[in-house]
Order: C-alpha cells, then sequence, then structure tokens
C-alpha cells in the first residue's frame, strides 16, 4: 500500500461543497482517507482578480500506483467540471486536485512530477502539509515541511475556513 498526499481544491461554485465531493469521490476511486487538513482559503495564487480558493491537503492510503491516480484525479475534476483549456496559465476551477507527494518517491515523467514542484512557493499547499506533516523530509529538497514553510517567500494570506457543513 503507498499513502499519496494530495492537494484539492476549487474557487467556483459552492466551493466546501465541491471539496466534500472531491474527497469522497478519492475515497470511492483512490484509496481510504487516512488523513485530512483544516479547509485554507486564500487568494487566487498567480491569478489576479479571480475568486478566492478553498483548498485543503488530504492523504489517502491506496494501492494504485502514481500513474494510476492521475488517471484517477483527472477523471474525478471532470466529473465535477474542472474544463481545462489550452490557454496559457491559471484558470478558475471548481475542483482542482494535485499529487503533492507518493510516499516519499521522485517521479519525473512528462506529465508526473512528484513531489509537486510548486510545494516550497506555495504557502497555500505547506500550511496544511505543515498541519499534517511537519516533519516530512522532503525527497528532493532535503528540509522538513516546517522548514520549507518558515523558508517560503509566499506572503499570500492564507486563512483557516470556518467549516460549516457536516457530515
Amino acid at each position: 500500500m503507498h499513502k499519496v498526499t494530495l492537494g484539492i481544491g476549487g474557487n467556483l461554485g459552492q466551493r466546501e461543497l465541491f471539496l466534500l465531493y472531491t474527497r469522497k469521490h478519492l475515497a470511492n476511486y483512490v484509496g481510504a482517507l487516512i488523513a485530512e487538513s483544516s479547509i485554507y482559503e486564500t487568494a487566487a495564487w498567480g491569478m489576479g482578480e479571480a475568486p478566492d480558493f478553498l483548498n485543503q491537503v488530504v492523504i489517502y492510503e491506496t494501492a494504485m500506483t502514481a500513474e494510476e491516480v492521475l488517471n484517477e484525479i483527472r477523471s474525478i475534476e471532470r466529473m465535477l467540471g474542472r474544463k481545462r483549456s489550452a490557454t496559457d496559465g491559471y484558470q478558475s476551477r471548481t475542483c482542482d486536485i494535485d499529487i503533492l507527494l507518493f510516499d516519499d518517491e521522485v517521479i519525473d515523467q512528462a506529465d508526473l512530477l512528484v513531489p509537486h514542484p510548486g510545494i516550497p512557493k506555495r504557502r497555500f499547499v505547506l500550511e496544511p502539509l505543515n498541519e499534517l506533516i511537519p516533519d516530512f523530509i522532503h525527497p528532493v529538497h532535503g528540509s522538513s515541511i516546517a522548514s520549507l514553510l518558515e523558508a517560503c517567500d509566499d506572503n499570500t494570506e492564507v486563512k483557516k475556513w470556518p467549516s460549516h457543513i457536516v457530515i
């Protein structure tokens, strides 16, 4: 079994409900949820005046390979209304799922880079990662998540979201 750490989020529609649907679909198609961070609200990183995002980090136990997980998360994004376009740059979306970590593996393929190269640069990823696995050593940078957060140059405000959905 593997541990896959995912960043999930979205900035369109009922954002918190889309996070719930994302977690449920991941549990149905990827594996068992073993940890989830708080939900965080942040400005749309690199997107100018786009609506704010809700983001979360989740960890699943899975029997799948990283490539199989990638195929499943792309399918889940489509099910939840994600529309990818060929234009450059970031776009608003209902659902975004990124593989942040896959065990402590380093994967360098054309369509899959693990650990996600944006981890050290993005406070909205580091804050929830630090909540769950502060002592995890990044397999490329050789630093703990807590150290990466402390060194992060991203000054974007990351606020805990007061969740209103009760399951």
